[in-house]
């Protein structure tokens, strides 16, 4: 399923995947990455909005 996905979400222009690095102490730290999608370049969301809430 999680193939399928991807495919689904390239084919409609999602390139990036990302895992979130909420620890600033670590040099992977990405929690304020701040990201856009292609169809909606008006709209920005932060990694640390788009995860909130998963475990």
């Amino acid at each position: 399923m999680k193939s399928e996905k991807k495919d689904i979400y390239e084919k409609a222009g999602v390139e990036e995947s990302y895992i979130l690095q909420d620890d600033a102490e670590e040099e992977c730290y990405n929690a304020e990455t701040e990201i856009r999608l292609r169809a909606f370049p008006h709209i920005s969301m932060k990694l640390q909005e788009i995860f909130e809430g998963v475990e």
